[in-house]
């Protein structure tokens, strides 16, 4: 079978985009435009005749068993995907490629360090066969086209106003990025020259003001678009998620692939009583789990809510949380002391006696105040079904994870854990790469570690079945 020829022309699109940006931005001159037009027109061209080399040399087959992939024009490569080994299948669309009717398909599977088969661009009708022959039929699909009305009964459908809040206090990495830039605007302007006029103390406030303002919304109206109608529902032992407002993405989130589910709550939404509920699954581990991060299978609801959601699913019941070991907060304070101890010399050389003084009064007491605040973020908690960890204070995650998923159980103890009389269990979760978390009980009593130990290895071993 083949890919969609319309395909052709997006990806050629996408090489004459990346030429001309290259031409603009490299800091050659630019020829004339008649000249740079026929420039742009014969890279496009070429990369016409590129990519129809491409579609032709690449097929795809749906075998009993197995999906089979040939591609290759200078080096031929041939890939064999086990179905029973694929884990999620993705569908993703943005607003062009729905108006043409294509659709670009990933394919998942255990341990992949990558997407095993990226397949651009297929036509709607036969991505939605290739999925159909790899999960089954979606029957409450086929009765929704048959009666032309939407049947389905969703578990969750992400209302106006849970998606406003979402995208308000949802902060990612590019957003971290634009506001660190704005914080180092106003040191930036006080002595660098713009244009030859160096910038004033307040029109650098202004500056960093405006770059702020223009990272929040980017990072608002970003979360707007990746969630917009979201809505998800379970058939058989898969939930399946549909979102998006431009790029639209259909998912499968198989939940006997659960390796574990996560409660994440920053510090924001701690503080107004919601959070977000998240799979680990083994197709993203790894490097791929590091890229894409865990599917949020419900973004954000009352903290309620979401233990309600996770304790339906395959009995991913919470278990309760109990404090770790008080000395704990010693172990932290010591470990952020050090830091004032270490400053403080450096203060004195700069400016006096009184100012290292003062410096060294507030870090120790800010050092204090983290440590006990860090101590209280931590916890652990088990049960006859699962076991739980909670870390974190700015963004805190409680992973649930079921005894049979455990590879393997490790005790470790740091310098300061054996002075203290601590130390931490972790739990190695199957197909989770080192880029994923896994429950890890930090800092718990040197009594009960062993004890701990000890009840999670029996309950690990007696738990061979997979149902939970």
């Amino acid at each position: 079978m083949k890919l969609s020829k319309k395909g052709i022309f997006f990806r050629a699109l996408g090489k004459a985009g990346g030429f001309l940006a290259i031409t603009l931005f490299s800091g050659t001159s630019v020829p004339g435009p008649v000249i740079f037009g026929v420039l742009v027109t014969a890279a496009f061209l070429l990369a016409v005749l590129w990519e129809y080399i491409v579609w032709r040399r690449y097929d795809y087959y749906l075998e009993d068993r197995k999906l089979r992939i040939t591609k290759g024009v200078l080096r031929r490569q041939e890939r064999e995907i086990p179905l029973s080994r694929i884990q999620n299948i993705d569908l993703r669309t943005n607003v062009v490629q729905r108006i043409v009717g294509v659709t670009e398909v990933g394919i998942e599977t255990a341990g992949a360090g990558e997407t095993e088969g990226n397949l651009k661009y297929l036509e709607k009708e036969d991505a939605e066969n290739l999925r159909s022959h790899i999960e089954g039929p979606d029957t409450d699909k086929e009765k929704q086209q048959e009666s032309g009305q939407d049947i389905r009964e969703y578990d969750y459908v992400m209302s106006r106003k849970n998606l406003v809040l979402h995208s308000l206090i949802s902060v990612d990495s590019s957003t971290l990025f634009l506001a660190g830039t704005a914080a180092t605007a106003a040191g930036w302007g006080v002595q660098n020259v713009l244009d030859g006029i160096a910038l004033s103390s307040g029109l650098a406030g202004l500056l960093a003001f405006l770059l702020l303002g223009a990272a929040v919304s980017f990072n608002f109206l970003r979360n707007i678009e990746k969630y917009y109608g979201f809505r998800l529902w379970q058939t058989g032992d898969r939930l399946k998620y549909e979102r998006g407002l431009l790029n639209r993405k259909e998912g499968t989130i198989p939940l006997e692939k659960a390796q574990d589910v996560c409660i994440s709550e920053n510090l924001l939404k701690r503080m107004i009583g919601v959070a977000t509920l998240e799979i680990d699954t083994a197709g993203y581990a790894g490097q791929q789990q590091a890229k894409l991060g865990s599917e949020a299978a419900i973004p954000l609801d009352t903290r309620e809510n979401i233990l309600d959601y996770a304790s339906n699913m395959e009995g991913f019941q919470v278990p309760e949380i109990q404090e770790v070991s008080p000395q704990a907060a010693r172990r932290y304070f010591l470990r952020y002391e050090f830091l004032s101890v270490i400053g403080a010399p450096a203060v004195l050389i700069a400016t006096s006696l009184a100012a290292a003084a003062v410096f060294l009064i507030l870090g120790t007491a800010v050092s204090a105040a983290a440590a006990y605040v860090k101590y209280r973020s931590k916890g652990y908690g088990y049960d006859e079904k699962v076991f739980a960890a909670r870390n974190g204070f700015w963004s805190q995650k409680t992973t649930i994870a079921p005894y049979f998923r455990i590879q393997n159980i490790v005790e470790s103890r740091s310098i300061l854990q054996r002075y203290l009389g601590t130390g931490s269990l972790e739990l190695d979760i199957a197909g989770l790469g080192a880029f994923s978390r896994n429950p890890r009980a930090v800092d718990v009593d040197g009594e009960a570690l062993r004890p701990l130990r000890e009840e999670v290895y029996s309950r690990f071993t007696d738990s061979s079945s997979p149902s939970i």
